[in-house]
């Protein structure tokens, strides 16, 4: 029984290890998509800038 509760309790550290892996890569990708997205925004306002002129 204690075995059982202790293959349990190590599946559950398994799967967390795979979320805490996920969620990294999550982030990851978010803030790539943020920097894109900060890069044509800058992009965009000096193109209008140009043309205000």
């Amino acid at each position: 029984m204690l075995s059982d509760i202790t293959k349990f309790i190590k599946d559950i550290q398994k799967d967390m290890d795979k979320s805490d892996k996920v969620l990294q890569k999550i982030e990851e990708q978010h803030n790539s998509l943020k920097r894109n997205n900060q890069r044509q925004h800058d992009a965009i306002r000096k193109e209008m800038e140009r043309y205000s002129k």
